[in-house]
């Protein structure tokens, strides 16, 4: 089980049932029109299922590796990937989150273009330049 996000799992969400609750919110949030929730901005930007430290934007990414398991565990997934913060290379916690925003956008230096891989064998890099290169044996 893997589950993607644009920026991290907020605090709030404590299991996986959290998780499936605060995605049927967001697809009940969508689904409504604009005007309902306070205009565009707000729908979009300022409410707490998009805001800052929503999927989408929060920066509480486990910096240390018993946080990065409990993380997924408390989650019932085998692995997250997050974004939204850029390092030079992918960001290993724990060997089950994985920051994969290398920074590709030309503010951020144009860093060489990279993937993540799942496969039977293991969690891989995947670098345009240098090829693939496993992250974590399964």
């Amino acid at each position: 089980k893997i589950l993607f996000v644009h920026g991290g799992i907020p605090a709030e969400i404590k299991s996986n049932s959290d998780l499936e609750n605060y995605v049927h919110s967001f697809e009940a949030h969508i689904e409504q029109s604009s005007s309902v929730v306070g205009g565009p901005t707000t729908k979009y930007f300022r409410h707490k299922l998009v805001g800052n430290h929503s999927i989408f934007w929060d920066r509480q990414i486990p910096r240390e590796i018993e946080n990065a398991v409990s993380l997924a565990e408390r989650i019932d997934m085998n692995y997250v990937v997050i974004g939204h913060t850029p390092k030079p290379d992918i960001t290993n916690y724990g060997n089950r989150v994985f920051d994969i925003d290398v920074g590709m956008a030309p503010h951020y230096g144009e860093r060489e273009p990279t993937a993540i891989v799942f496969k039977p064998q293991g969690v891989f890099a995947f670098r345009i330049k240098r090829g693939e290169e496993l992250l974590v044996a399964t």
